[in-house]
């Protein structure tokens, strides 16, 4: 649906390519005051539903009859969690695009739940991933790029008007050192996964170790016993 959307638009007339690309990825310079104070109220309205319909969404994640089972109501639990997916992609339209808008729901989430196991925690780590992602993006396209948006009136942001050649070298190396860190991120996480599991091991072979003396020692001390009891019968 959406490539069809694409084209559609890229066929109507009065749609240029700069139009086009704003619907695509957005165009972050262009977000205004209003923008950003719609943007805090959604983050307050967010936090404020999470808080209130926590339990209710956690239930009704795992089990819709369970959660009918403890008085709870899914269909407006449902109704509240739509209407807030409905805000968060109308409101950050205009700055990410409709690309970026839905890979912002979904990755970090996805992200955020091969780190952690608890809910709370999932949801701060898949804010912290998807706020992270946004400055370091910045970041790269400001320093290696001269700059952090789309094009503007035909002419594009930052010092000059760069040709191809002079763009590509630090793009490369932009998707080189996001590329440089996504892998030092999955080398640390998998040194602490095997971390985690030689300690698992360590402990599991200690304790066997300690259950297989204390039978050795229990052994031991019912053949002296009965060794004691069978010299006082004799």
């Amino acid at each position: 649906m959406l490539a069809l959307t694409v084209v559609l638009v890229a066929a109507a007339d009065g749609i240029d390519e700069h139009d086009l690309q704003e619907m695509l990825f957005g165009a972050l310079l262009d977000t205004s005051p209003t923008d950003l104070l719609r943007q805090a109220v959604l983050v307050g309205v967010a936090v404020l539903v999470a808080l209130v319909f926590h339990r209710a969404l956690l239930v009704l994640t795992f089990d819709e009859v369970q959660a009918r089972l403890m008085g709870m109501r899914p269909r407006l639990t449902e109704l509240a969690f739509l209407l807030l997916v409905a805000l968060s992609v109308t409101a950050s339209f205009n700055a990410v695009g409709s690309l970026l808008v839905f890979a912002f729901l979904v990755a970090p989430p996805a992200a955020a739940a091969m780190l952690v196991r608890r809910v709370p925690a999932m949801m701060a780590t898949s804010a912290l991933i998807g706020t992270g992602s946004v400055l370091l993006g910045a970041l790269l396209a400001h320093h290696l790029l001269g700059t952090t948006g789309h094009l503007h009136g035909g002419s594009p942001v930052g010092v000059g008007h760069p040709s191809p050649e002079e763009v590509a070298m630090p793009a490369t190396m932009a998707l080189v050192a996001v590329a440089v860190v996504l892998v030092v991120m999955v080398v640390v996480l998998v040194l602490v996964m095997l971390m985690v599991v030689v300690l698992v091991v360590m402990v599991s072979v200690v304790v066997l170790v300690m259950l297989v003396v204390v039978l050795v020692v229990l052994i031991l001390v019912v053949l002296i016993l009965f060794m004691i009891e069978k010299k006082r019968s004799t």
